[in-house]
């Protein structure tokens, strides 16, 4: 299959919103990203996000704390080797904040070699949840996407209504129940979004 193709402009970014600037991320960018893990982990009371069944460690684990930092540590690496790859399997793009450069989430696409299609997970900083910046971000870079490709999947925990009311709002057509899904053995409701039926404003 062919690869993704993604763009840096002459301001070192992938795409521009009103409200958010969508860009690699950067060794510098780590504590961010470690410390937005933990934000979201902390908020979360639903199922674990596609990126973060990377890192996740059972609560139970008594070296917890480590080897989740161990953990992403090691996929924070790999998104960065990944961009020097030219033909990568995930494909990173970090949000940030327009008005103060803070990174405030991500989208991830990885192509599943296996299943020979694209699987899309994305994160949001809790702070910036319910105004729209998720959907922002996430219609921006499909909106590329689809000039490339014509369809991708995305699961989603069948207890979380936000994620699941953003998939539908985005075009996602339910595809199957995963009562034992690969993202720890948690339930998902699973999703495919192809470019006709893809959200267009």
């Amino acid at each position: 299959m062919k690869k993704l193709i993604l763009k840096v402009d002459n301001k070192g970014n992938y795409f521009e919103t009103e409200r958010l600037l969508l860009k690699p991320i950067t060794s510098e960018d780590f504590n961010s990203f470690y410390a937005l893990s933990k934000e979201i982990e902390k908020a979360s009371d639903v199922g674990i996000c596609m990126t973060f069944f990377y890192f996740y460690v059972p609560k139970n684990n008594i070296n917890r704390e480590k080897e989740q930092f161990q953990n992403v540590k090691k996929y924070f690496d790999r998104i960065l080797k990944e961009y020097e790859l030219e033909n990568p399997l995930l494909y990173f793009v970090g949000i940030f904040d327009k008005s103060s450069n803070k990174f405030i989430g991500g989208i991830d696409i990885e192509f599943m070699k296996e299943k020979q299609h694209f699987d899309l997970g994305y994160f949001l900083s809790p702070s910036f949840q319910r105004k729209g910046l998720g959907f922002e971000a996430v219609t921006t870079f499909l909106k590329h996407f689809f000039e490339q490709f014509d369809e991708f999947v995305a699961t989603v925990h069948p207890e979380n209504m936000a994620s699941k009311r953003m998939i539908e709002k985005l075009g996602g057509i339910f595809v199957e129940n995963q009562k034992n899904s690969i993202y720890g053995g948690e339930p998902r409701l699973l999703y495919k979004i192809t470019k006709n039926n893809f959200y267009i404003d």
